[in-house]
């Protein structure tokens, strides 16, 4: 929950924010989606499964019934790492931009090379998540 939630929250943020902001085209194409989609569930999802045990783990009591599955701290977790990771990826899109009508490049020139900046930081946030979800 930790790691695969605040990606996919952020894909789809991502678009949304995207549109919403401004932009005249999702920053995100479907195929972008699944590939990031592949790359967090599978990938980064092994790096969480092989990794040894705590010491004690199984002397630790079950879940209280009726107890929370999202604590507080986890949802804090969640909620930041969402956030952060819809903020850069829109925010480079838009520095991107920035950078190319400053140029005078023409848009349909640069929509690509925007979207792959998008799946980029989308890709490379989800491993800093990941890495910061285990240390």
């Amino acid at each position: 929950l930790m790691v695969n939630t605040p990606i996919n929250n952020a894909q789809g943020l991502s678009v949304l924010f995207g549109i919403l902001t401004g932009l005249d085209d999702t920053i995100l194409t479907g195929i972008q989606v699944l590939y990031c989609n592949l790359i967090c569930a599978v990938t980064l999802g092994f790096v969480t499964a092989v990794e040894p045990a705590e010491d004690g783990i199984m002397d630790v009591p079950p879940r209280r019934v009726g107890k929370r599955l999202i604590g507080r701290f986890l949802f804090l977790r969640i909620f930041l790492g969402t956030v952060v990771l819809v903020t850069t990826t829109v925010g480079s899109v838009w520095w991107a931009k920035s950078v190319f009508d400053n140029e005078g490049r023409a848009y349909d020139e640069y929509l690509p090379l925007l979207r792959s900046q998008a799946s980029n930081t989308l890709t490379f946030g989800a491993c800093f998540i990941t890495m910061s979800a285990r240390f």
